[in-house]
């Protein structure tokens, strides 16, 4: 059974309506899931390091977030709430790295990608990474 449909089948959530306002998570919260935003706008509030006072992005149709829980324990260091009613898709990360691991041709690169994720944050200083990409 190929890894593609593995994820699809075990890892993908599905999706989750949410309406204006919603909170999708909340500042040092353990992140569970990465998440696509298939439809809708998100505002991400975070304070920025070096900088005074918090700062506010929006998020449109398309983008993801939350990919470090893929490749390294995650606690949010953001806020993310709706903007408009929106539509995410999310990929359970422990399942994620369950279903990658199992697959030996794959699981060399995923992993090394992973390291190479955790090797850049700490380079950078883990107070500079957002739950944006």
């Amino acid at each position: 059974k190929p890894m593609m449909h593995g994820i699809c089948a075990a890892a993908l959530n599905g999706h989750e309506n949410f309406a204006k306002n919603d909170l999708i998570f909340h500042h040092g919260a353990k992140a569970k899931n990465m998440l696509f935003l298939k439809c809708g706008s998100l505002a991400y509030n975070f304070l920025p390091a070096g900088r005074l006072g918090p700062k506010t992005l929006k998020v449109s149709a398309g983008s993801w977030c939350t990919e470090a829980v893929l490749w390294m324990p995650w606690d949010h260091v953001g806020t993310m709430k709706a903007i408009s009613e929106v539509d995410v898709i999310s990929v359970t990360a422990s399942k994620f790295r369950d279903i990658t691991r199992n697959y030996h041709q794959v699981y060399p690169i995923v992993r090394g990608y992973a390291l190479d994720f955790w090797q850049e944050a700490q380079a950078h200083g883990v107070g500079s990474l957002t739950d944006l990409p």
